[in-house]
């Protein structure tokens, strides 16, 4: 077993935790922008006539996914054996 194994889990579990609490309508002073990434997910024809911009909004998304996809690679790292030829036969 990794000795990283319960720090790594830890650590993800308080990054689920503070995404998912600032992007719920229980805590709404923390992350504005999660009302108008939400709006212009429904229905961005109708987030653009509110004033949000759904271009920006989903530039925004691909940032959070993008940045979800490094942490995650970066966490993977640990528990696998990464070498350029991983694969090959």
């Amino acid at each position: 077993m990794n000795k990283f194994l319960i720090p790594i889990t830890g650590a993800v579990l308080l990054l689920a935790l503070g995404a998912a609490l600032s992007a719920s309508n229980s805590a709404p002073g923390l992350l504005h922008g999660a009302a108008a990434l939400r709006a212009v997910a429904d229905n961005p024809q109708a987030a653009q006539l509110m004033g949000i911009r759904p271009d920006y909004m989903q530039a925004i998304a691909w940032a959070i996914a993008a940045a979800a996809t490094g942490i995650a690679g970066a966490l993977i790292a640990t528990f696998f054996y990464i070498a350029p030829t991983v694969g090959e036969t």
